[in-house]
């Protein structure tokens, strides 16, 4: 059985990195990102380099038969990289001098080189704010209720990546000029594969702007249901999901496995913390997915 899902998964690597590699090979397309306010490039031998595209971070049970009808996969923002960041400049090498496959792939295997910090090159996932979201809506798909723990790690059950595939950043690279025109190319130039291949049920989407272009993009017969949340920068966090005192968090902590909760996350914490820590947040966020989904007639 499990030869079947994975080789599902790595069918999916092998097409997403294709398309993501035609994309990032057409001339038209790439010029059309580049004359975008703040867009980040960076140089190899003197070169200018665009980074191109990448695929999603898929969990290895993302195809497991128990996950079917509640296959989630969630969007955030964009990579933001620094032109100079190591990481950057090893992508760029390797787009430039080599086959690319760890430039297009870089989720996959950032995560899989990371031994026991998850690390999927993608801010909010890092941090074990999107795995735990992920896993409070698994909780609500699967079981429709508090308190009973899942075994099963939700980092193998998911799949997440941003949804723009290019950086942008201001010139003091404090924040994003990603704008909704290059969320909306990246939408069709990648998204729309990514759905026809990994055949989500549920997307999270991490903000308004995301949610927006997903909605707006889904194809009117789509059974894909997108739900949204607050983007969990803890700059949202701070000014509007932060409260004092420190409750009872056992009824979140209970949704995800002793393995996950145990994770090392950025910042050198455990996913236990992080959910100790923000536990408003995701109180909110937990309600608010409940409510969307109850809105549109999905049982809960």
């Amino acid at each position: 059985m499990f030869e079947q899902y994975e080789q599902q998964r790595q069918k999916a690597i092998k097409d997403l990195i294709e398309n993501a590699q035609a994309v990032s090979d057409d001339q038209g397309k790439m010029s059309t990102i580049q004359k975008l306010p703040g867009i980040v490039t960076t140089k190899v031998d003197g070169q200018t380099v665009l980074l191109p595209g990448y695929i999603p971070f898929i969990g290895k049970k993302y195809f497991h038969p128990h996950t079917k009808g509640r296959r989630i996969l969630a969007y955030a923002l964009s990579q933001n990289l620094r032109p100079n960041a190591e990481h950057t400049l090893k992508w760029a090498e390797n787009w430039v001098k080599s086959d690319g496959l760890i430039a297009l792939n870089r989720q996959n295997v950032s995560f899989e080189s990371s031994g026991r910090s998850p690390l999927a090159m993608m801010h909010p996932f890092d941090t074990g704010h999107i795995p735990i979201l992920c896993g409070l809506l698994r909780h609500l798909l699967k079981l429709g209720g508090r308190g009973s723990q899942s075994f099963f790690s939700i980092y193998d059950e998911i799949a997440a990546t941003n949804l723009s595939k290019f950086s942008f950043r201001t010139a003091s690279g404090r924040r994003t000029t990603d704008r909704l025109d290059s969320l909306r190319y990246c939408w069709e130039w990648f998204s729309l594969s990514e759905l026809s291949i990994l055949k989500p049920d549920y997307i999270l989407c991490a903000g308004e702007a995301v949610y927006k272009v997903v909605r707006e993009g889904l194809p009117t017969k789509s059974n894909i249901f997108p739900i949204k949340v607050a983007f969990p920068s803890l700059q949202v966090i701070n000014r509007w999901y932060r409260k004092p005192g420190k409750p009872d968090t056992s009824y979140l902590l209970s949704e995800f496995s002793e393995e996950d909760l145990n994770r090392r996350v950025k910042q050198r914490k455990a996913l236990r913390e992080v959910i100790e820590r923000d536990w408003y947040y995701f109180e909110q966020m937990y309600e608010s997915m409940r409510e969307q989904l109850r809105e549109h007639g999905r049982k809960t």
